[in-house]
């Protein structure tokens, strides 16, 4: 299926934040798809209006052997998917399956993995393709300088995880702001991951079973315009604050500039936050954020 360009009613500033930031993972929870399932969706996905926030298909490194055979009924090599694989408990095998996986429908652009030590981070980074992403899971707190080094050395990126299926997997908008501010000073490019549904802070349920208990949840919105204030020179506090902020009547995008509230973002240092800083975010779903961006004003349904 051919993506579609981005509809012109949607502000160029929105565009320049949100083109292609959402990596799909609708394999994992809450959403916990089959592969097939999750293909579908992504087909879908691809297909739609909404097509142009789109980023990478993540998979389990568990389906790199027979990824060729099982995307046959989606695409084929005159339009090969974008997929990251997630490395398992032997990140080191699982990378050197990758380099050895002959593929024409689909394209690993990328790897994550958690690492059981810093000295993983060189030799996967080392296993993969060259030209293969590899971002690195590590946690907010005080090691955390230690491991960007690390990454940084090995011309890796990051990945902080922001939720999960319970309330105490959410970090606190300070220690996330810290997060992205450490990966600006170490050079380190970055995705986030998990509870990132929604484009703003609010209570949210925590999976998608009848009477869920829910969590203050971060925005995948609040993530992405703090990374772009922190770029553009803001202070950790600043961004913090921004990390905070769940009050949807003071947002608004206007053609090259978002407001919200006090803050201003220019289209222009929202792609330099792109380019430099943020990579994008994964979601097990599509429609969740593209329906928020609808409610917002932002894009078509």
């Amino acid at each position: 299926m051919t993506r579609r360009a981005v509809r012109a009613e949607t502000p160029v500033v929105v565009q320049a934040l949100l083109t292609g930031a959402v990596d799909y993972a609708g394999t994992y929870p809450p959403a916990g798809h089959t592969v097939d399932a999750a293909l579908a969706q992504y087909a879908e996905a691809r297909g739609s209006a909404s097509a142009w926030l789109l980023g990478r298909l993540v998979l389990p490194a568990a389906t790199t052997p027979a990824l060729e055979e099982t995307l046959a009924p989606w695409t084929d090599a005159s339009a090969p998917w974008p997929v990251t694989v997630v490395l398992g408990e032997d990140p080191l095998a699982d990378a050197a399956r990758v380099s050895d996986t002959p593929l024409t429908r689909a394209t690993i652009t990328s790897v994550e993995f958690r690492p059981r030590s810093a000295e993983a981070i060189a030799l996967v980074t080392d296993a993969v393709p060259p030209g293969t992403e590899v971002y690195v899971e590590v946690p907010p707190g005080a090691a955390l300088d230690g491991w960007l080094e690390r990454i940084a050395a090995a011309g890796a990126r990051a990945k902080i995880r922001t939720g999960g299926t319970s309330g105490d997997l959410f970090p606190a908008p300070d220690a996330v702001a810290q997060w992205l501010a450490a990966c600006l000073r170490h050079g380190v490019r970055l995705k986030a991951t998990a509870g990132l549904h929604h484009a703003l802070n609010g209570e949210y349920p925590l999976t998608y079973a009848p009477g869920s208990p829910t969590a203050s949840m971060l925005g995948f919105l609040n993530l992405l315009v703090a990374a772009a204030a922190l770029s553009d020179g803001a202070t950790v506090g600043d961004a913090a604050a921004l990390l905070a902020r769940g009050d949807a009547p003071s947002l608004a995008a206007d053609g090259t500039v978002l407001h919200w509230g006090e803050y201003r973002l220019t289209a222009d240092a929202a792609l330099h936050a792109r380019r430099r800083l943020i990579d994008g975010f994964g979601s097990c779903s599509v429609a969740e954020p593209a329906d928020d961006l609808h409610r917002l004003g932002w894009i078509p349904r």
